[in-house]
């Protein structure tokens, strides 16, 4: 047994001993044809002429990484082919043939975007609202690629067309590392801008920007009201002017308008309107006394009107105010307005009550019902005693001085 071993591993050494020594360094090889086309997508095939023994390899290398590719073998030659498939980067490409470990041949070669009538275009365009006038701008932005998204070379021309209304422009732009851009101007006039681009046979999608109204321009304002008097009842209307911008362009429906209105007292009130057409409307409500009125309108940061003065006429010429056998009760009315009628419901009506010293003691508010308002003065909070009260209603005050007495006991 022992025996056995010996002999079988002697006759596994000789074996190896063998196969390890059958020589290969007589491989001789020349290079017959490569076809290598200048665009990307196609085929590549290597030929080659071999004499001698030896393993052959192809190791082509690109962006995307290192690939080998096995021959096939007919008589003395050889031939390598790489598919489209493997092509389809633009780019540099760099080939080695690799024979028992030894570089034999290598080369370099670029492959270019595929410039035929096919392309793969993005277009960005921005800001979509531009303002008129000639100087706000947007931009066109277009990144083309062939169809296996390699961007075009630098250089390649791309046409632009921009339109707004019937006035139509042309423009050339160059791509430059994968981009071309241009900057579009609007016009004076307000519309909509349409803006196209074209590489080649291959156009884009129809992009818009809108041109709206510059900065208004100062503007003038009116006024209609049904009458003249302060009754706190009717509505006065303010209206604008047609707005426009320095270019004659109407400004765009819904702009703000701040109507600013100061009375006698130097104190602001306001109302707002929003513009169609161009024209602003906005309401108030007539005074409840005679007043002078400044009104002033504006649009914020941009123009303002003229100044508007009114005047309104006091609505009540007279009331009466009368008081209860205990003068704790105080009614006010009938009040009657300038056609002899019973002025509108919710005129506001005041009282202002004073101790015999002339010290402030309350402020009471009513509003009238019928022509008519009242106030009671309770026993339980003014006790019995002079006292001095005011009346105000529509502008015109009423003083009095009343001595409270006690509530009848019935």
């Amino acid at each position: 047994m022992k025996w056995t071993t010996y002999i079988l591993a002697w006759f596994i050494f000789l074996g190896c001993k063998e196969r390890t020594a059958v020589p290969i360094s007589n491989l001789r090889v020349e290079m017959e044809t490569i076809s290598i086309p200048s665009t990307v997508g196609e085929g590549l095939e290597f030929q080659f002429i071999v004499q001698g023994n030896g393993n052959l390899t192809l190791l082509l290398d690109s962006s995307f990484g290192s690939m080998l590719f096995q021959p096939k073998k007919s008589n003395n030659k050889v031939r390598f082919t790489v598919l489209p498939k493997f092509t389809e980067q633009a780019g540099e490409y760099s080939w080695k043939l690799i024979g028992n470990s030894k570089v034999l041949f290598s080369d370099t070669f670029v492959l270019s975007p595929r410039s035929g009538n096919t392309h793969v275009m993005e277009t960005y365009f921005g800001p979509r609202g531009v303002r008129a006038g000639g100087i706000d701008y947007a931009m066109l932005t277009v990144i083309p690629t062939d169809d296996f998204d390699n961007p075009l070379p630098d250089s390649t021309s791309v046409s632009i067309r921009q339109q707004i209304s019937s006035k139509t422009k042309l423009f050339e732009s160059r791509i430059k590392d994968g981009i071309a851009w241009k900057l579009l101007y609007g016009e004076k006039s307000t519309g909509r801008m349409l803006v196209s681009a074209v590489i080649g046979n291959t156009p884009s999608k129809e992009l818009t920007a809108m041109i709206s109204p510059s900065n208004s321009s100062n503007f003038t304002i009116g006024f209609e009201r049904v009458h003249e008097y302060a009754d706190a009842n009717q509505l006065i209307s303010f209206t604008t002017s047609v707005i426009r911008d320095k270019y004659g362009n109407r400004v765009s429906d819904g702009t703000l308008v701040n109507f600013i209105v100061v009375n006698q007292e130097g104190t602001l009130l306001k109302s707002i309107g929003t513009t169609l057409g161009g024209v602003a409307t906005a309401r108030m409500l007539h005074p409840s006394h005679a007043e002078e009125w400044q009104v002033k309108a504006y649009i914020t940061g941009e123009a303002e009107s003229d100044m508007l003065k009114l005047s309104f006429k006091s609505a009540v010429e007279d009331f009466n105010v009368g008081l209860s056998r205990t003068n704790r009760k105080i009614t006010v009315g009938p009040i009657l307005g300038f056609m002899g009628q019973l002025i509108p419901e919710g005129l506001l009506i005041e009282l202002e009550i004073y101790d015999s010293e002339g010290d402030f003691i309350e402020a009471k508010q009513s509003n009238s019902r019928s022509g008519m308002g009242s106030f009671e003065l309770k026993e339980g909070f003014y006790p019995t005693g002079q006292y001095q009260i005011i009346v105000r209603a529509a502008g015109i005050s009423k003083e009095m001085n009343i001595k409270l007495n006690p509530n009848e006991v019935e």
